[in-house]
């Protein structure tokens, strides 16, 4: 909308420079020349029309962008904040609800791999970034802060969806299984390789 609007002003200013330099007198003979009534009328009706298309670009260029609101009930939910503003998805989940960070990576590779973003151009011990080869301006990512987890996705189409405590699926009580879905997160890059060690020794342990 405010793009439109720059357009839109560029266009009236340009109109209206055109409109005044207009030159509205006619020769009578070889020598002279005078106005012509109908080339003043034609000059007042093109600044006219400038100025309302100068007035409504400024309008749009204004206008206040609109912040997609989500249902109060979903925003908090269990305690997990969800927001939408300047093209960007924002979720926060509190420490309580035991998301862990990998727990997310996980999730939200599952989630958006299906639509390209497979190019993971972050993965440290707080910060992992996911992105899409085809669509470089877009970008989900998962930050571990102080008292929460805050999920960032800009320029998608879907909301990232994560599993909290409550919603959590049973996990698989096989240790083999459990094993091998490491191994899978591995390969993908969703965990480090000492992360992959850690949590490899606390499942043989258990």
């Amino acid at each position: 909308m405010k793009v439109f609007g720059v357009l839109l002003i560029i266009i009236g200013v340009v109109f209206g420079l055109y409109s005044v330099a207009m030159d509205v007198t006619v020769y009578v003979d070889e020598t002279t020349r005078v106005a012509n009534i109908h080339l003043i009328s034609q000059q007042q009706t093109y600044v006219t029309t400038s100025g309302i298309i100068l007035f409504i670009g400024v309008i749009m260029a204004l206008m206040p962008r609109k912040t997609k609101e989500l249902p109060e009930e979903i925003k908090n939910e269990r305690g997990v904040e969800r927001t939408f503003r300047n093209d960007t998805y924002f979720v926060f989940v509190p420490n309580y609800q035991e998301l862990d960070f990998i727990k997310a990576k996980e999730s939200l590779f599952n989630q958006y791999s299906k639509v390209g973003y497979t190019y993971i151009s972050r993965n440290d011990s707080t910060i992992w970034t996911l992105k899409s080869p085809t669509k470089p301006k877009s970008y989900i990512q998962v930050q571990v802060k102080i008292e929460r987890i805050q999920i960032e996705a800009y320029n998608v189409e879907q909301e990232p969806t994560v599993f909290t405590e409550a919603e959590e699926p049973t996990v698989k009580e096989d240790t083999t299984a459990q094993l091998i879905e490491l191994s899978k997160m591995l390969e993908k890059k969703l965990i480090t390789e000492t992360e992959f060690i850690n949590m490899k020794k606390k499942l043989i342990t258990n």
